[in-house]
């Protein structure tokens, strides 16, 4: 890696996981236009490449919602990425292979379209291509941080019984990726499903606990197909009148599931405590995903770049597993919030270290609709993948 130098395309990013995404099938009840353009310069400097990749590319999202009427809503919407000046990055299918990678190729395709159905209260019925995002998008998410973000093909019902009860299960056909529904390779642009999700939450004064199902099937890649079975508490363990003290802490086994060849079973077992100060919070914890030398436990419809350091050099689990011991830091004000994260990385089958990381932050929301960042991931290589800087800076403009 070469020696780090301040220069104009160093200056980089924000972390805007989710931007346009939808969490739940609660519909907004207003009609009108949706509008989400994203700017975004993105450097790379890889060991093993002479050459640094910048990327310069800026994403519209465009989109409008029907309002609710007799119980109906709909939302369309289309999103385009589009590179500024040369591209100067391998965007995985733009043939330029001696420059490092940055998934964010140059497409324009349909993003969300899908009706919902509210008639039948507590039950919310959603039908159509949409972004689906569970809990902290850990094993299902729409990778909102990279410019063209993931959907699903897919049927949903979500049933709130009370405010302390949700239930939500969705059936998936299709996932339609990050690379651009006209990516020369049909596995990077999308992959049939015969997937069925289930999650069920159950709201405390304590605490939250999250029981979950994920039956991964894939009929482009029957191989890989899985299911993952876990349990999620997100606890309270003291409050004040300007501190907390909150917990995670999640268990989960993944198994072969139809035509996988998962032999036995691998653990993902995640713990973290979280320090609340007025405007600061402090975190501490660990992410284990059990590899047994031979295979690992993957996420492959995650929102991986938000898990194990953004320099996304364990965006699939190497063979003998991962331990992700990460401290970070946060403050935030009205406008203004910056963030570091420091990460160790080793197996969990031999306890090699594999590297050390650290990320860091810094955005501002300029008034209601721009809002512009700063990022820098640092990873550095010890017995894994090999060194590698990332910087982006983004600015945003939502209607």
């Amino acid at each position: 890696m070469k020696p780090w130098a301040v220069n104009a395309p160093r200056a980089a990013f924000v972390l805007l996981l989710g931007a346009a995404g939808c969490a739940n099938a609660q519909a907004d009840t207003a009609s009108g236009p949706q509008l989400d353009v994203r700017y975004r310069l993105e450097q790379v400097d890889q060991g093993g490449f002479a050459r640094d990749a910048n990327a310069s590319t800026v994403r519209t999202r465009l989109g409008y919602r029907f309002a609710d009427h007799s119980g109906w809503s709909a939302l369309v919407s289309l999103q385009d990425n589009r590179v500024v000046g040369n591209d100067l990055y391998n965007s995985t299918r733009n043939g330029q292979t001696n420059y490092p990678v940055v998934s964010d190729p140059a497409d324009t395709e349909l993003d969300q379209a899908y009706v919902e159905y509210h008639g039948w209260q507590p039950l919310d019925l959603r039908v159509g291509r949409q972004v689906i995002k569970l809990d902290n998008d850990r094993f299902v998410g729409n990778v909102g941080f990279r410019q063209l973000e993931q959907s699903f093909d897919a049927v949903r019902a979500i049933w709130t019984p009370s405010s302390a009860w949700r239930v939500d299960y969705a059936w998936l056909t299709r996932v339609n990726r990050i690379f651009g529904a006209h990516h020369p390779d049909p596995l990077h642009a999308r992959q049939n499903l015969d997937t069925h999700l289930l999650n069920v939450s159950w709201k405390q004064a304590a605490g939250t606990v999250v029981g979950y199902a994920y039956l991964i099937g894939n009929q482009s890649l029957p191989a890989s197909s899985h299911r993952d079975l876990g349990l999620r508490w997100l606890g309270h363990a003291a409050r004040g009148q300007d501190w907390s003290i909150d917990y995670t802490l999640e268990a989960a086994r993944q198994h072969a599931w139809k035509r996988g060849t998962l032999q036995g079973s691998r653990s993902y077992l995640h713990a973290e405590v979280a320090l609340g100060l007025r405007a600061w919070q402090w975190t501490l914890g660990q992410e284990r995903l059990q590899g047994d030398g031979t295979s690992a436990l993957q996420t492959p419809l995650a929102t991986l770049h938000a898990f194990n350091g953004w320099a996304d050099r364990f965006l699939a689990t190497p063979a003998d597993g991962l331990a992700d011991s990460y401290l970070g830091v946060s403050w935030k004000a009205r406008t203004l919030s910056v963030a570091a994260t420091a990460h160790h990385f080793a197996a969990t089958h031999t306890g090699t270290h594999y590297g050390d990381e650290l990320d860091l932050s810094a955005g501002l929301a300029i008034d209601r609709h721009f809002s512009t960042s700063l990022a820098l991931a640092d990873y550095r290589a010890d017995h894994y993948a090999t060194d590698t800087r990332i910087v982006w800076f983004s600015v945003e403009y939502k209607l």
